[in-house]
């Protein structure tokens, strides 16, 4: 089994299925939600949109305020009542917190200002990689890359595949990358072999079948993804794909969110007309975590435990407040982290490896880079970063964390593993 087939992968659960089971979600265009996913860079002015709508400006201040002065000073107002003892940047942190350099290997690495001159986004690491998409052309009637492998040791680059217009990264795992392409009016979901250098077409997108927001996870050899069934998405399917013989089988019907658990592969029960998602099912027993009535943004297991985002409606003009918890079957979910009414923060794409928990925090000027190590039940704050939007991709045994908003100025990721005992 590979190392990252063993890892317990985090998987997108989107708030509207969860806690809304009986309203239709919004139509999304495809190719900008799975787009924004690769995305490394934000651009300054969605930077200062984000800041503008965050921040109130006061008549008394003299002289100019910067956008981060102006908004910690709001926040002051806003919080003066709610002070926590354990607050870290826009974080409000329920457990003990340790230095990311006492526990971790960290190195912070510069990566090449350009790919063969061309910009380039940083997708994903694997086998020690990290996986790139690199510019051919970038037009709004197009989009056209390459996919390649950057070495971060010693900045060397791999192309695994060329021209490929209009496909966007999904997921890999060993020699197997997975993409997801718009070609001709059709949706497909596609695979490269990196070992015999093939491109294969693994399920089309016709006949009413629609791609959903999860991310599809590989494990032992094969790929499951979920599917939406009718183009109304009110059914949902899981499917299973053998990379060894290219068999395609619907593994379960009213079924989304494959995850990998230390007991093996898991999945949540969806039922659009009864409750929504309910609850969390194992393949191999068929036992049961329930997960009725919770407000889940998204879950993800490690271990056999079960970890989520929460909201928590809290009526602020500025945002609700996240709480990243480790889920119960009853009321006795256990906060571990979470953000500060008004601040804004929104915390998405939980991923696990075999020694923590990461997100990304894309929204706040105060985002503490940090990961939640679930060993020892501890937030670790990375010490060598300023505060930042960030972004973290996860191996089995390492991570990677940097910077996306000054990413196409600095060049540099912080590459982290677990010191030896």
């Amino acid at each position: 089994m590979n190392k990252k087939s063993i890892v317990g992968f985090a998987v997108l659960l989107m708030s509207v299925i969860l806690s809304s089971c009986n309203s239709e979600s919004e139509s999304v265009t495809k190719k900008d939600s799975i787009a924004s996913k690769e995305e490394s860079v934000i651009s300054s002015t969605e930077v200062t949109q984000t800041v503008t709508e965050l921040t109130t400006v006061t008549d008394f201040m003299e002289g100019e305020v910067s956008l981060k002065e102006e908004k910690l000073k709001n926040d002051n107002q806003i919080e003066s009542n709610d002070v926590s003892e354990n607050r870290i940047g826009s974080y409000d942190i329920s457990v003990d917190t340790i230095e990311a350099s006492s526990i971790y290997n960290t190195e912070i690495v510069s990566l090449p200002e350009s790919i063969n001159d061309k910009s380039y986004f940083l997708c994903d690491i694997n086998n020690d990689n990290i996986v790139v998409s690199v510019d051919i052309v970038d037009e709004a009637e197009e989009y056209i890359c390459e996919y390649g492998l950057l070495n971060p040791k010693d900045n060397s680059y791999e192309t695994l595949i060329t021209n490929k217009k209009d496909t966007y990264y999904s997921c890999s795992c060993g020699d197997y990358y997975v993409f997801t392409s718009y070609q001709n009016d059709v949706d497909s979901l596609e695979y490269y072999n990196a070992q015999t250098k093939e491109n294969n077409i693994i399920f089309n997108y016709i006949d009413g079948f629609t791609v959903t927001e999860n991310v599809p996870i590989i494990y032992d050899g094969k790929l499951y993804f979920d599917v939406y069934t009718t183009p109304n998405r009110d059914y949902v399917d899981l499917y299973e794909y053998d990379f060894t013989n290219g068999e395609l089988l619907k593994k379960v019907e009213n079924a989304t969110i494959p995850m990998i658990s230390s007991s093996g592969l898991k999945y949540v029960n969806f039922d659009y007309y009864g409750d929504g998602a309910d609850k969390i099912v194992a393949f191999s027993d068929k036992s049961e975590f329930s997960i009725l009535n919770k407000r889940l943004m998204e879950l993800t297991c490690v271990e056999d435990r079960v970890f989520g985002f929460v909201n928590e409606e809290t009526g602020h003009k500025y945002g609700d407040i996240t709480k990243f918890q480790q889920l119960s079957e009853n009321e006795d979910d256990i906060t571990i982290l979470s953000t500060i009414s008004g601040e804004g923060e929104l915390l998405t794409s939980l991923v696990t490896n075999d020694f923590c928990v990461a997100w990304n925090d894309e929204t706040g000027l105060d985002s503490t880079p940090c990961t939640y190590d679930f060993l020892n039940n501890r937030i670790v704050v990375f010490d060598n970063m300023e505060n930042c939007y960030y972004r973290t991709f996860l191996q089995s045994d390492m991570g990677m964390i940097f910077d996306i908003m000054n990413f196409n100025q600095t060049h540099q990721v912080c590459l982290f593993s677990p010191k030896e005992d």
